[in-house]
């Protein structure tokens, strides 16, 4: 057994990178975390500062080429995703409960106000008011315009994810079980959409000057989707034993039941085929997503170099670590110490 601290950060992906370069993304991720704390410290009843560093530390990972300034609408993004995926998990739909109608509908005016700029979101709604800080901040980024439809669509997709997520975990939850996706109707219908991969990746693109991105938007997102689909399964392969006890269906609990439902395998063999079909999913999804974009991240695009290395730190990440407690770095240094600043927290990226 390790005798490694629990919260001593472990990554393949910074381990690998020369030692400056390491520096800089944890001087970012540090820079970053003082401003989204910041921004965060605005809506205590939607946002939870915990996710703070170890959302900076993904950004920075992933995007080291941007500012802070250029990365803190994202991060904001970021933070509002794992909002509503707290908001779905405490108000989880019962066959008889109509709250949750109005907290997707909610959730789809959010989006709408993300695509409106001359509307202005109402005061004393948080969620919307969270919006409407990251339409401000990604507004004066340089490719908004251009990708704006599409971000709205990849949060509608986030959305239509999370209801059959629910929908499906609400099922596993009845006694008997009622009926399950299978893995492919699992990932491709929902899990490749609810990581918030795709609408995170479109906000680092808007931050990006390089307007030869647009044109190749559909490449782009197909990169996108296998880096999706891959820090989907390691998230599962994670949050096993959360989920389980939360009664959520995930990939490996779906083919944990699989395996008992159909082939009459034990829990135990049952649990560990289904892990070794998930890591054998993942990586295939990796894999994908190197043939897609290695050559192109290698001769320094932005956009590839972008989703490879978030690919490439996440699911590093998620071997150890998830974003709910705080990490230190081999020295002792704790990531997110730094304190909010007194300057505006609207997450403006103009310079």
């Amino acid at each position: 057994m390790s005798s490694r601290p629990e919260n001593l950060l472990r990554s393949t992906f910074l381990d690998s990178l020369p030692g400056p370069e390491c520096e800089h993304i944890f001087a970012l991720t540090q820079e970053l975390s003082a401003s989204l704390a910041a921004w965060c410290a605005k809506y205590p009843a939607l946002l939870r500062p915990a996710r703070v560093p170890q959302i900076s530390l993904t950004l920075a990972a992933s995007a080291p080429f941007l500012s802070p300034r250029e990365l803190l609408p994202t991060g904001c993004l970021f933070l509002w995703l794992f909002a509503v995926d707290d908001l779905c998990d405490e108000r989880s739909p019962g066959p008889e409960d109509g709250a949750p109608l109005s907290l997707w509908a909610r959730f789809e005016q959010a989006v709408s106000w993300l695509e409106a700029p001359e509307d202005a979101a109402p005061h004393g709604e948080p969620l919307l008011q969270a919006i409407r800080d990251i339409r401000d901040g990604l507004a004066p980024l340089p490719l908004f315009s251009a990708l704006r439809a599409p971000l709205a669509q990849s949060l509608r997709d986030f959305l239509r994810g999370m209801q059959l997520e629910t929908e499906w975990s609400r099922l596993h939850r009845q006694s008997p079980p009622g009926p399950a996706p299978s893995l492919q109707e699992y990932l491709e219908k929902a899990a490749c959409f609810t990581t918030g991969t795709l609408p995170i990746y479109l906000s680092v693109l808007m931050a990006t000057r390089d307007a030869a991105i647009v044109p190749r938007l559909p490449h782009f997102m197909g990169l996108g989707h296998e880096a999706a689909v891959s820090i989907r399964l390691a998230n599962d392969l994670r949050s096993y034993e959360k989920e389980l006890a939360e009664g959520k269906l995930n990939s490996l609990i779906l083919l944990q039941r699989e395996g008992m439902a159909q082939h009459g395998t034990a829990p135990t063999a049952a649990l560990e085929r289904g892990r070794a079909e998930v890591r054998a999913h993942l990586l295939g999804a990796m894999e994908r997503c190197s043939q897609l974009g290695g050559e192109e991240a290698t001769a320094g695009c932005r956009a590839t170099q972008t989703i490879v290395n978030a690919v490439a730190f996440a699911c590093g990440f998620y071997a150890h670590h998830d974003f709910h407690h705080a990490l230190v770095r081999q020295d002792g240094h704790r990531f997110g110490e730094a304190r909010p600043s007194r300057a505006a927290v609207t997450p403006s990226a103009s310079t």
